[in-house]
């Protein structure tokens, strides 16, 4: 319980950070962190955070996501 509560403070404050100091942080997690992150915030959130990306790294991690989410199916 206490490690979910605390995952979600963690997608609430990225919510709140803005995509231009979100991304930067981002980019330098383990992929695994990241993309854990990344599925787990807002889609408005999301696509903000990528536009910040460089596009290789926003193309890598909107592949991570998708077969995550496709794994999970």
């Amino acid at each position: 319980d206490e490690s979910k509560r605390s995952f979600k403070e963690i997608i609430s404050t990225y919510e709140a950070m803005s995509a231009k100091n979100a991304a930067p942080v981002i980019l330098n997690m383990k992929d695994d962190d990241a993309v854990k992150i990344l599925s787990s915030i807002k889609p408005a959130t999301l696509a903000s955070i990528l536009e910040k990306m460089p596009p290789a790294d926003a193309a890598k991690y909107t592949g991570m996501i998708t077969a995550e989410e496709g794994g999970d199916r």
